[in-house]
């Protein structure tokens, strides 16, 4: 296998860089989760990004937690991990009171191996 078919490595908690509306591209602290399905990230984040127009959101999903029942938007996200373009889609919700403002979840970790 040469180099460029090898997996990347990743820590449990890396940088990704978010691609905004704008097309800029915005360092943000992530948390790798294997536990989680789908990636998510905070919608204060998602709304100062504008990635929460019309036209970016895909559907709503329901979802069922610890906190009982909801629905939030799921969106349509371009980031880098570990120098490597994802296009994913993401659920939206309040990680206000996380230290990270963006999860990395198993749907997106395809071609990586995680570090404990």
């Amino acid at each position: 296998m040469d180099s460029t078919n090898e997996p990347k490595i990743v820590n449990l908690t890396e940088e990704v860089k978010i691609v905004a509306q704008d097309k800029t591209r915005v360092s943000v602290a992530t948390k790798v989760d294997t536990g989680a399905d789908r990636s998510a990230i905070d919608e204060d984040l998602a709304r100062k990004l504008g990635l929460l127009s019309k036209d970016n959101i895909i559907y709503h999903a329901r979802y069922r937690s610890a906190l009982g029942k909801s629905r939030r938007p799921i969106i349509a996200l371009e980031y880098y991990l570990a120098g490597q373009k994802i296009n994913s889609m993401v659920s939206v919700t309040d990680r206000s009171k996380l230290r990270t403002k963006f999860l990395v979840g198993a749907r997106d970790l395809t071609g990586f191996v995680i570090r404990p």
